[in-house]
């Protein structure tokens, strides 16, 4: 019987991946930092062991290059995202409280990189080839890509790799929720009146700022691809057949979302410990009568920690010397100080999810990228969360929410601060949540590469995807939110209303009008 079933099905996944084996699938970032890539980097890999033809493009090479993927880094584009994502992710722009307005930051700096990709001379000379693209599966954040799928006249699928944010709201027609946070507006779930009203005009503010600079972005893509009828962005955001969502109910909180959005949490997490290197591994054992473990401290491959401030280098320096029984393990990306505590090991850079999943590791010091965080829970680390910029503040409130860490304002950081954070993270019930959300995070239906692949494939096999997508896509704003109706039932009530009123008058003056005829036929 087993052996039945198993050609059985056999046979129904070989009937299933006809016409979609060996197709032409286009990644591409065009506004990401290295995280990104490794978030999406599994998909295409899974997708070339599948038979796919995979060419990606984005302004950074892989960790481990696929020598069956064609990698397109144009040199320009490198140069300016690391520019600007340098600049943007500043810590001392943030100690200094000059953290940019998102709105307009974002809306700019993307149509911006998607000229600067457009016009380079590697993707230029690739679109010259006439590429045949099949489907295109681009990073969210950024509007070039559903440019650049119209003009290869490929299919879209969009991929999330950040929290769920206020722009998504209206460009996709999801339902806007009173109780749901954004990632750029993070408030706790018992929002105060005046919150909820700031999160309810949220997505119409992105709207509003989307529209303001939807001509210069149109006319980038006009250009860069050489078109001369272009469809509205909005056009084309309704020819997108799919989203894959990085987060899900543990990482975020939960929202109602149609089938079109696809969760696939945590593709680049690995379930096999790599060793970790000699040097390393011997500093983590060294002391094996006073050590209790270690702490590993990163700040993301964005943050450099030797342009900390002094004052806050000094908050970590002491911290770290207040627990000598403790190690720490700290990415530093840069020239090192002197005179560091004899129980801190520095690097320019560590395997990060090998050391998450060792047996000794106490808690994660991190400033909250989604990556990281989602490391963090699935090897059952908890965290202290010093956010900077864009979704870490959402992710920061999220895990503080759930339990598994404690949020930090790193612009104003002391010493008890951190030491207490990091004490309360040893010994308090931190641990035991942690592990509890790791459990959550992990029990899934099916892998969430397996989930990714079928699903893509699934776009590859469907050329209608119009009943996964959400029933107002075609209302304006207010007839999403039912204004219409409600505005409709107040002027009626208040039309009711008048109506009583007024008949209460006239019947007042009428009964007046009958006492003082009867009074005078007395008379």
């Amino acid at each position: 019987m087993a052996l039945i079933f198993g050609f059985i099905s056999f046979y129904v996944f070989v009937i299933f991946q006809k016409n979609v084996n060996g197709a032409n699938i286009l990644f591409l970032h065009s506004y990401a930092s290295y995280s990104h890539r490794i978030s999406m980097m599994p998909l295409a890999n899974a997708l070339i062991s599948r038979g796919h033809n995979v060419t990606y493009i984005a302004p950074m090479s892989a960790e481990t290059p696929n020598p069956k993927m064609l990698d397109i880094i144009p040199e320009t584009f490198k140069t300016f995202v690391d520019n600007s994502l340098n600049a943007q992710f500043d810590v001392t722009v943030r100690i200094a409280k000059e953290t940019p307005n998102l709105f307009t930051m974002f809306d700019q700096l993307f149509a911006q990189s998607c000229e600067v990709l457009l016009t380079s001379l590697e993707f230029q000379a690739w679109l010259k080839t006439s590429p045949k693209i099949d489907l295109v599966v681009a990073d969210l954040v950024p509007d070039c890509g559903v440019g650049i799928a119209y003009k290869l006249n490929a299919k879209i699928i969009l991929y999330n790799t950040v929290a769920f944010y206020g722009k998504m709201v209206e460009l996709f027609k999801v339902p806007d929720e009173a109780l749901t946070t954004y990632c750029d507006q993070p408030y706790k779930p018992a929002m105060s009146f005046f919150e909820k009203i700031k999160s309810t005009l949220l997505p119409l503010g992105w709207a509003y700022y989307e529209h303001k600079n939807v001509p210069y972005l149109e006319s980038v893509l006009r250009e860069g691809l050489n078109i001369t009828k272009l469809p509205s962005i909005y056009e084309l955001y309704q020819n997108i057949s799919l989203i894959f969502l990085t987060g899900n109910y543990v990482t975020e909180q939960p929202r109602s979302l149609p089938p079109m959005f696809v969760s696939v949490p945590g593709l680049h997490l690995k379930r096999n410990r790599d060793p970790l290197p000699v040097a390393i591994e011997q500093f983590i054992n060294s002391d094996a009568d006073t050590n209790e473990g270690f702490i590993y401290i990163s700040l993301g491959t964005l943050v450099v920690a030797p342009n900390l401030p002094i004052h806050t280098q000094n908050v970590f320096m002491n911290t770290i010397r207040k627990f000598p029984k403790i190690k720490f393990l700290w990415r530093w990306g840069g020239a090192f100080p002197t005179n560091l505590p004899k129980n801190l090991y520095m690097a320019q850079w560590f395997p990060q999810q090998s050391i998450l999943s060792h047996a000794k590791i106490r808690a994660f010091i991190t400033q909250g990228g989604r990556p990281s965080l989602q490391e963090a829970i699935f090897h059952g680390v908890p965290l202290v969360a010093l956010p900077i910029l864009g979704d870490q503040d959402f992710n920061a409130m999220r895990l503080e929410e759930i339990g598994v860490a404690i949020a930090l304002e790193i612009s104003e950081i002391t010493e008890h601060q951190l030491q207490s954070a990091v004490s309360r993270v040893l010994h308090g019930s931190f641990k035991t949540n942690v592990k509890k959300m790791s459990t959550i995070f992990k029990d899934l239906p099916m892998k969430p590469i397996d989930t990714a692949v079928w699903w893509t494939e699934y776009v590859l096999r469907h050329d209608d995807m119009s009943l996964l997508k959400p029933m107002g896509r075609n209302l304006t704003w207010y007839e999403r939110r039912n204004l219409d109706v409600w505005l409709t039932l107040f002027l009626a009530g208040v039309f009711t209303v008048f109506c009583i009123i007024a008949l209460l008058i006239s019947t007042c003056k009428f009964v007046q009008s009958c006492i003082t005829t009867s009074k005078l036929k007395t008379l």
